[in-house]
């Protein structure tokens, strides 16, 4: 319900900090739940859907926000990759496919 995601260290015998890196989200609206992150197939950008009807796409290295990507008219409940093309699904029947230009936001 913060709009962060957070990418934890699940390795047995970690080190006792086991937060590797904290994703912000653009905080604006009541809704602003993430909801089933999902990383690129080179683990260079992960990609969230969202409940304010949108998806975030974060460059895993530095933290920012790579693309939020609008137009679904209901909470993307789900998000997959497929090369650079990104999937997103919404809870009003629509899936959307878009194809993203990954080199120019690394």
């Amino acid at each position: 319900m913060d709009n962060t995601l957070c990418s934890w260290n699940i390795k047995p015998f970690s080190p006792s900090s086991r937060l590797l890196n904290t994703f912000h989200g653009a905080p604006h609206g009541f809704e602003k739940n993430l909801i089933r992150p999902c990383w690129s197939p080179d683990s260079d950008f992960v990609a969230v859907g969202s409940g304010d009807r949108s998806v975030v796409v974060w460059n895993a290295s530095t933290g920012n926000i790579a693309y939020k990507l609008p137009g679904h008219k209901g909470c993307v409940n789900q998000v997959d990759w497929y090369g650079n093309v990104l999937a997103s699904g919404a809870s009003d029947g629509h899936i959307f496919l878009g194809e993203l230009n990954l080199s120019e936001v690394k």
